[in-house]
């Protein structure tokens, strides 16, 4: 073996040791390549999610990775120590130089033991709302939703968000809250001459028997949140049907709880029951901006408009 590197050395013009770090080097790359090959392999033998499958490779890349940095170094350094003072170097120029990739770096390591949100959650960063579908070391994807589409219908784009804005903007995470629900509202408004009473009891039963209560439920997933959020009492998950005056009718507020990602077809579908209710009776009109016109007169001969 010895030989053989001198022979190496001589063809290539390198140094004994250098030729024979270099073959430790491919050694251990290859070593740690086929290694984590297996470890995949057996974490996936139970048949695990995509979610969780695609989570074990990504995990078990970068731990590899840093294994085989560590100990690449290692043969390349005279010693740990050493090691530790070119490690304290680089990082050294990379906060100053690359600030924020390093920050990106930190908002990703929060990111695995915090575990803000995870693949799959709808979250909202500053501007950006849309599904994690990727999670990388300096920038994680979303499908995006909203933007020019009403209510939280996807784009069809994907947008990356650069991890460092975990810690520069607000997030909100849809399904990690009280509950996994979130609340959707819409309005539906009628003419002062309807029966108001009639209204609000006809949208109400048309709520409770499209929507449900879902009141224990609800009270099961804050119980098991409560170790990680103050859980105050929330008395009204059930739908609620509200009243306000306006100045076009009586305008109704539907209330209720939907899963993430169904505020429009729940309210599509309760719309086609409203309307289908509204057309059997004759004492619920829908409202719309209309213009009364009281004792006028005619035109002048001038031509002018009219008097109200």
């Amino acid at each position: 073996m010895f030989s053989t590197l001198e022979e190496v050395a001589a063809q290539t013009g390198l140094s004994a040791l250098t030729a024979a770090n270099f073959l430790s080097t491919i050694i251990t790359v290859t070593s740690l390549v086929i290694l984590r090959l297996v470890v995949v392999k057996l974490l996936n033998r139970g048949s695990l999610e995509p979610a969780r499958a695609y989570q074990v490779r990504r995990i078990s890349a970068w731990v590899f990775g840093l294994f085989g940095v560590l100990m690449v170094g290692r043969i390349w350094l005279v010693s740990f120590e050493m090691l530790g003072t070119f490690l304290g170097l680089v990082s050294a120029g990379l906060a100053i130089a690359l600030r924020d990739p390093v920050v990106n770096v930190f908002a990703w390591m929060f990111i695995i033991v915090r575990r803000p949100f995870e693949l799959g959650d709808r979250v909202e960063v500053g501007r950006v709302k849309g599904d994690v579908v990727d999670l990388r070391l300096f920038d994680f994807s979303v499908m995006e939703v909203g933007e020019w589409t009403e209510a939280d219908v996807r784009t069809g784009r994907v947008v990356r968000v650069p991890n460092g804005e975990m810690f520069r903007s607000a997030v909100a995470v849809y399904q990690q809250g009280w509950y996994e629900e979130i609340w959707h509202e819409f309005y539906v408004t009628i003419t002062f001459e309807s029966n108001w009473k009639r209204a609000k009891q006809l949208l109400l039963d048309l709520l409770r028997a499209e929507i449900g209560d879902i009141s224990p439920q609800i009270n099961r997933e804050m119980s098991q949140r409560a170790s990680d959020y103050l859980i105050l009492a929330d008395d009204h998950t059930g739908p609620q049907v509200l009243v306000h005056g306006r100045n076009s009718g009586v305008e109704f507020t539907l209330r209720y709880l939907c899963k993430t990602g169904t505020r429009r077809r729940t309210e599509t579908r309760l719309w086609e029951r409203i309307l289908e209710e509204f057309e059997t009776r004759d004492d619920i009109v829908l409202a719309y901006p209309t213009r009364r016109v009281v004792g006028a007169t005619e035109p002048s001969k001038a031509g002018g408009p009219l008097l109200g």
